[in-house]
């Protein structure tokens, strides 16, 4: 084809008819979704412990991550306790520490877990 058939030449032809479908494309890409690494490793964790146990499974599918989105910043003796020590004149960092209700929860569950396991066999 020289230059002159090239200026020529109807494109609106259906071999250059890409249809609706690419004017009205949507090209947005997801971000990819992301995960508390937290979340990640208490899961493969209690997965590892638990091969066979369908209720920590499950603790670690459904359970967990809504704690961990609750409960996240909550204290385990709760706001309230600290705004009484402030007011009983308490300052002391060491006398205010507490843990978060996250840790203070797994902390008795894990070991309640395997308790259950160990009198189970």
């Amino acid at each position: 084809m020289n230059y002159d058939e090239f200026e020529d030449y109807d494109y609106d032809d259906d071999e250059f008819n890409l249809g609706d479908e690419w004017e009205n494309s949507d090209r947005t890409i997801a971000p990819p979704k992301r995960e508390l690494i937290t979340l990640k490793l208490l899961q493969e964790a209690i997965i590892k412990q638990n091969p066979d146990d369908i209720v920590m499974a499950d603790f670690a599918e459904y359970v967990l991550p809504n704690l961990l989105k609750v409960a996240v910043g909550v204290t385990a003796k709760g706001g309230k306790w600290i705004e009484k020590k402030l007011a009983e004149g308490i300052k002391s960092k060491r006398a205010l520490s507490d843990q978060s209700l996250n840790t203070h929860l797994l902390n008795g569950l894990f070991p309640a877990n395997l308790i259950q396991k160990n009198y189970r066999n």
